[in-house]
């Protein structure tokens, strides 16, 4: 990696990110625990998925890439990982134990005052997928679509006309057995095929094994709270892992 940031603006280390994270890593079971002790410790790993998915070695990182709804009034997109080298992109989102969000048509109806400016910001995410899509994109064909997907999805276009997106899974996912695997495939697939299975826009899945240290069993079921973030940050700091990855799997999507 060439350069490393968080949105746009450019960081150091991965530890620097972690106060504005607070919030959302302040658990032992937080999807953010494994990824950062993943890009922290997992270089090589990473370059090598970086290959298998097309992307150079020398790309800049942006971590929580966000990206505005093109029309209406709407929260932005806010990807955990973008890789990025010139003309080309790579959004990844990360899960661990959590079911990404749901279809477009729940979407349309959620929240207490649903706004009539939501089929206005999906529109704007579909204006960003039209480029790389078969056919024309219409609002009604996408309602089975998982709207979270389609964001990402779109993102990835606007950071560079030779985009891909990939859905990389931690397994196994703590203090569950089932894995997420089957869904979220389901779902990629899914949103690829509305777009007319597009040869230039690949979709992945990602499935990295993981498995906890003594350091990670030690915070695995201390509150949330300052002290855990504490603890995190410590550890990253002083380089010491909270899991180890043992291997992956790349799954191209089509």
């Amino acid at each position: 990696m060439i350069s490393l940031y968080i949105d746009k603006k450019t960081i150091n280390s991965i530890d620097e990110v972690l106060p504005g994270y607070q919030k959302k890593i302040d658990s032992s079971s937080s999807k953010l625990l494994p990824l950062f002790n993943w890009l922290e410790f997992e270089h090589a790993m990473i370059n090598h998925l970086l290959n298998d998915m097309g992307m150079p070695e020398a790309c800049n990182l942006h971590l929580n890439y966000k990206v505005k709804p093109q029309r209406g009034k709407g929260t932005a997109s806010q990807t955990d990982l973008m890789f990025i080298s010139g003309k080309s992109s790579l959004a990844i989102e990360t899960i661990w134990k959590q079911i990404v969000s749901g279809k477009i048509k729940s979407w349309l109806k959620s929240g207490p005052n649903p706004t009539k400016s939501k089929p206005d910001v999906l529109a704007g995410w579909l204006d960003l997928l039209q480029h790389h899509a078969k056919s024309r994109l219409n609002i009604s064909d996408f309602s089975d679509a998982n709207y979270q997907m389609v964001h990402r999805a779109a993102s990835a276009c606007e950071a560079g006309s030779d985009p891909r997106m990939a859905y990389l899974l931690f397994e196994p996912p703590p203090e569950e057995k089932k894995s997420l695997a089957h869904p979220v495939q389901k779902d990629l697939s899914h949103l690829w095929t509305q777009l007319g299975e597009p040869a230039g826009f690949p979709f992945y899945l990602v499935r990295v094994s993981l498995e906890p240290t003594s350091h990670y069993n030690a915070i695995a079921n201390t509150p949330r709270d300052k002290e855990t973030l504490l603890s995190i940050k410590k550890a990253l700091q002083e380089g010491t892992p909270l899991l180890t990855f043992k291997d992956y799997s790349v799954e191209k999507i089509g």
